[in-house]
């Protein structure tokens, strides 16, 4: 296939969609919903907004500040709570400030503004509101501001309608009618054994739901290599909840209606596929312009291409398949370092959690064949065009092949490992002295080369990563 999409989704242009806001006491599995979204593609999460819950709300607020810097989210508002809980602490607490604090206590870079009822607003779309905790800080909002509610288009809770069944509804229940009283749209996301209960072979395989490229299946894995952590999420949490929620808001097709305000999952190997998906790729999938996201029959691919689509798509992904194929055709001429630049442009956006168009790219390479074809490369698979004026020729760095990627005020750079470099020197240079520049065979082994490259090199092992800067950008 060309390019494979996951249901519907926005356009990753100007996120042609609601802004999110997530309100959440930052439980586990709400760090779980919150790792789907934040490394989402095509979607706008516009803020977050700590609630008292699972997470003391300071503590929720710390934490998620955290979170956002580790995956390079700057862009993304945080809010503190509307006020101080007098609520008792609940028994799992102790439990969730082990689990996470393992993983999102240190050193915090973005810090939260204080509540305002305008975190539940955007300037130029109506919001998507996802609860994923009580409703103390929504209602807080409507009171302040009563004005807002004509901005919000509509909410999203986690959680069947009924306070019996929904702990965060009882929570704070005086929110909970005001929220209703306030006459919202209001979706409850049920979660049934039936389709939203968890893959039982997961709990074996949490280290390894994906290739392990992304931000958030890294997080992930962070987060459930604790056995405890890992056995309670499983074992305690059977059923998806807040997680259901955020796969509802990002692909509502896979939910139907379950009765005036609630919506359940239609399928249980499509809701648990998805949650994966959501969990293990990154933000650099892109919604196609002209093309669909239907296969292409083999007469359309050269013969050696064809043999070796299933085993592209299945190592390296869609993503890494489709921008090869656009940046071939481009370049008009399959090469090693222009396929290497596909997977360095994919790995910066892995590495910098960033969307098509996001992230700004500086060249250190000399300009000049063999290696200057690596910005070919990347401008294909990062969409940094010279005509968006995102990309640019920096000072060349000797002795490496060096591109620097800028998104949200961090930067990274990325260098072929030499030992990639020599076996390039090697490869080309006995073909050179075989056959000579003006061999028609010359170009059919360099082909064959470059082919070798796109299946088989793996674009996480092939590049050293520097960090010249590490700030939030806020």
């Amino acid at each position: 296939m060309l390019i494979a999409m996951c249901g519907s989704a926005w356009a990753d242009e100007g996120h042609h969609g609601p802004a999110w806001v997530i309100d959440t006491d930052l439980g586990l599995d709400d760090t779980v919903a919150l790792t789907m979204a934040l490394q989402r593609a095509g979607i706008d999460v516009h803020t977050i907004v700590a609630a008292d819950g699972a997470s003391e709300a300071t503590q929720a607020a710390i934490r998620l500040g955290r979170m956002l810097d580790e995956f390079n989210r700057s862009d993304v508002r945080l809010y503190t709570a509307s006020e101080s809980s007098t609520a008792e602490a609940p028994p799992f607490r102790a439990f969730v400030n082990q689990a996470l604090g393992r993983v999102l206590d240190g050193e915090v870079a973005l810090k939260a503004r204080a509540f305002d009822p305008s975190a539940y607003t955007d300037e130029h779309a109506l919001t998507q509101v996802v609860l994923l905790g009580p409703m103390t800080n929504l209602a807080a909002a409507l009171r302040r501001d009563p004005s807002i509610k004509s901005r919000i288009g509509r909410v999203i809770v986690a959680g069947p309608g009924e306070a019996s069944r929904n702990w965060n509804l009882r929570r704070d229940e005086a929110a909970w009618r005001s929220v209703r009283e306030a006459q919202l749209p209001i979706v409850y996301v049920e979660p049934t054994p039936r389709t939203a209960g968890k893959p039982a072979a997961w709990q074996h395989e949490a280290m390894s739901l994906g290739a392990g490229a992304s931000v958030g299946e890294m997080f992930w894995r962070r987060v459930m290599r604790d056995e405890v952590t890992r056995a309670h999420y499983f074992g305690g949490l059977t059923v998806f909840f807040d997680e259901l929620a955020v796969l509802y808001a990002a692909e509502p097709s896979l939910f139907e209606v379950a009765g005036e305000q609630a919506v359940r999952g239609r399928d249980g190997e499509a809701i648990a596929q998805g949650v994966r998906q959501m969990l293990t790729v990154g933000r650099q999938r892109r919604v196609p312009v002209l093309l669909s996201d239907r296969p292409l029959p083999d007469a359309m691919l050269r013969p050696d291409v064809a043999a070796l689509r299933d085993q592209i798509v299945r190592q390296h992904g869609i993503d890494e398949w489709s921008r090869q194929l656009v940046m071939n055709e481009l370049h008009d001429h399959l090469g090693a370092y222009s396929v290497i630049g596909v997977k360095m442009g994919l790995r910066a956006m892995e590495l910098l959690n960033a969307g098509p168009h996001d992230a700004r790219v500086i060249t250190h390479v000399k300009p000049g064949p063999p290696t200057s074809c690596i910005n070919d490369g990347v401008i294909v698979a990062t969409g940094a065009t010279p005509g968006r004026a995102m990309f640019e020729q920096g000072d060349v760095i000797a002795d490496e092949v060096a591109i620097e990627f800028v998104c949200n005020g961090r930067r990274l750079v990325l260098s072929l490992k030499p030992e990639y470099r020599q076996i390039i020197r090697r490869r080309i240079g006995a073909l050179v002295k075989r056959y000579g520049l003006e061999d028609d065979e010359y170009w059919v082994q360099v082909r064959r080369f470059g082919l070798e490259i796109w299946s088989q090199w793996d674009r996480v092992q092939l590049f050293d990563a520097r960090w010249p800067t590490r700030d939030g950008g806020r």
